[in-house]
């Protein structure tokens, strides 16, 4: 299944690899929102770092130390 707030996986990704993605992918979707609303439920900036976190660029670590700097900053 393709989500429309979220880019699809390389072609070129191994199997593993995209098994992970997906993981990551199902995740993302829950915790934003989608899986229960079918629209996000944050906003565009902590859906663009939802979406690095999909891609493999961020760690889920990584994810929530950006996010906590960037409510900090508000």
């Amino acid at each position: 299944m393709r989500s429309a707030y979220f880019p699809a996986p390389p072609v070129s990704l191994s199997s593993p690899d995209q098994q992970g993605w997906l993981q990551r992918l199902q995740e993302a979707e829950r915790i934003v929102g989608i899986t229960e609303a079918g629209i996000p439920q944050v906003s565009a900036e902590t859906l663009s770092l939802w979406q690095r976190y999909v891609l493999g660029e961020l760690t889920l670590e990584q994810l929530l130390v950006l996010q906590c700097q960037r409510l900090r900053v508000r």
